[in-house]
């Protein structure tokens, strides 16, 4: 994982809402919004012009992060968001 100075970071909570843990699970350029996949993942986005991907990260940090399918190409991407009311065909969205 490189150090770009963008990424995604995991807090772990006690019941006292105490932090426990702090790591990252994704170190990347630039990063923007994201969101959680209706499978429990999290979806990072880069804004950084034509440089810019979408990742997939782990929060329990057992899958390693990898770019995704969602967008072709490098871009400047700023969020992302899914439709799941079809939980056959669930549909996701790339914000530029």
């Amino acid at each position: 994982m490189q150090d770009d100075g963008g990424g995604v970071y995991v807090l772990e909570f006690d019941g006292d809402g105490q932090v426990m843990n702090y790591f990252a699970t994704l170190s990347s350029n630039r990063n923007c919004g994201g969101g959680k996949t209706p499978w429990g993942s999290w979806i990072s986005c880069e804004k950084s012009n034509r440089d810019g991907f979408v990742y997939q990260t782990d929060p329990a940090d057992e899958i390693q992060s990898e770019l995704t399918a969602l967008v072709e190409t490098g871009g400047n991407y700023e969020s992302f968001a899914y439709d799941d009311r079809d939980s056959k065909k669930p549909k996701f969205f790339v914000l530029t």
